[in-house]
């Protein structure tokens, strides 16, 4: 019954999340600063567990998480956008369109046997334990994202096109 509302305040500051950034000049624009977001979801996402024993104490603690999902999505893509070859960007965020909803996916699935076994409160250890796994990830590949002072040359024809515009 609290599933709905629940999931609209995690939506909502997600929304403000964004908003944010945006006004921000949009994500994080380096490795470091990818690192930065994800360990702010890991860690908002973490301190689920915590506050699984009531339904308050879960909308406080996603309402702080959400925050930090919008801001990740767009540093991802913006560095998807980066690292593109010039002409392949359509289908590179086609693959990464795929891998997050396989992601989901599996995750979804997962974590629904997860909860019939050890309970709510397992998942989000485990969405913890994905999340820190991510920060290590992204620290360990930190100097090879886009945004650590290699940048894409300008794609020729784009150029063309705004020249001639």
């Amino acid at each position: 019954m609290a599933a709905g509302p629940l999931l609209a305040v995690w939506g909502l500051r997600s929304l403000a999340g964004g908003v944010f950034a945006a006004r921000g000049g949009g994500g994080a624009r380096s490795g470091r600063g990818l690192t930065l977001v994800v360990l702010a979801l890991a860690t908002g996402h973490l301190s689920l567990f915590a506050a699984s024993g009531t339904v308050f104490g879960l909308a406080a603690v996603l309402f702080a998480a959400g925050a930090a999902i919008a801001p990740t999505y767009a540093t991802v893509y913006s560095m998807v956008d980066e690292a593109a070859p010039p002409g392949t960007v359509t289908e590179a965020f086609a693959w990464l369109s795929t891998a997050i909803a396989a992601g989901t996916a599996a995750s979804a699935a997962g974590a629904g046997a997860l909860v019939d076994s050890a309970g709510p409160g397992s998942t989000f250890l485990l969405a913890g334990a994905a999340g820190a796994a991510a920060v290590l990830v992204t620290i360990g590949r930190r100097r090879t994202l886009p945004g650590h002072g290699a940048t894409r040359a300008p794609n020729p024809a784009l150029a063309a096109s705004a020249a001639t515009g």
